[in-house]
């Protein structure tokens, strides 16, 4: 395992700890702190065997199968934007009801998952520029460790808050 695998394996594992612990503590929306432990539980296995990269070769097998490799470079944007708009709508909707179930840190954790479901749809979809961002060296890790410690950091600091009311 890399450094950079260790630093999103150990966010995703916390966020998913802390999830659980809020699930069963918070008084409020127990079912989207339910939700979001099993969010980053499969962003933690994904993480761990590396599901994401196996699921891209499998797609890229299947297009270059079918002869529509060449062609994907049309499509990627567009799932790009698709997938990005769907994270926004999941943000916002999850955002609204742990809101109204705890204030303004708890709405925060769905930015948070959002964050988390983007990068790794964004893995998969897999275009050149954005790859080239995300795979940029940062210290011992690539740029998404950090970014993937983010997201599921916000996820994990709104968890805490909710168990403790």
């Amino acid at each position: 395992m890399n450094p950079t695998q260790v630093v999103g394996l150990s966010a995703c594992l916390v966020a998913a700890l802390l999830c659980a612990r809020a699930a069963r503590r918070s008084s409020g929306a127990p079912g989207a702190w339910a939700a979001l432990t099993g969010l980053y539980a499969l962003l933690t296995l994904d993480i761990a065997f590396d599901l994401r990269l196996a699921l891209r070769l499998a797609l890229v097998e299947a297009a270059q199968r079918a002869g529509d490799y060449g062609s994907r470079q049309a499509v990627q944007p567009l799932l790009l934007a698709g997938l990005g708009l769907l994270a926004l709508l999941a943000a916002w909707g999850l955002g609204r009801r742990l809101a109204r179930a705890g204030g303004r840190l708890e709405a925060a954790a769905g930015l948070g998952a959002a964050g988390s479901l983007f990068l790794a749809g964004a893995e998969v979809i897999s275009l050149h520029g954005v790859d080239a961002v995300l795979y940029r060296p940062v210290g011992p890790v690539i740029l998404i460790a950090p970014l993937w410690a983010g997201c599921a950091g916000l996820v994990a600091l709104a968890a805490l808050a909710a168990a403790r009311r």
